[in-house]
C-alpha cells in the first residue's frame, strides 16, 4: 500500500529516498504505520490552506503493512502526520 501526501518545503529538504517514516492518523492518535519514503516531488506547490510563502513537497511512501483503517474508504482524504 502506498500513501501519497505532502511535505512542507522546510521538512522535505532534509528527507531521502530510503529514509523511514512513521505516520500518525490525527483522527486516531494511537494508530502508527512504519514505511519507507519512496519518492520525492522536484517541484515545490503552495496550498490554498497555507500563506503563499509556504511551499509543500509531494512524497510518496510505501507502508510496511497493510492497514485496514487506511484501506476501508479509499475514495477519502484523511489528515496524517509524517516523521522521518
Amino acid at each position: 500500500m502506498v500513501l501519497n501526501g505532502f511535505a512542507n518545503q522546510v521538512d522535505a529538504e532534509r528527507m531521502r529516498l530510503g529514509f523511514q517514516a512513521r505516520i500518525g492518523l490525527d483522527a486516531n492518535t494511537e494508530v502508527r504505520i512504519s514505511g519507507t519514503v519512496i519518492g520525492i516531488g522536484a517541484m515545490a506547490k503552495t496550498s490554498a490552506f497555507r500563506g503563499a510563502y509556504v511551499s509543500e513537497i509531494p512524497v510518496r511512501v510505501r507502508l510496511d503493512s497493510r492497514e485496514s483503517r487506511l484501506a476501508s474508504r479509499p475514495d477519502r482524504q484523511r489528515r496524517y502526520r509524517l516523521e522521518c
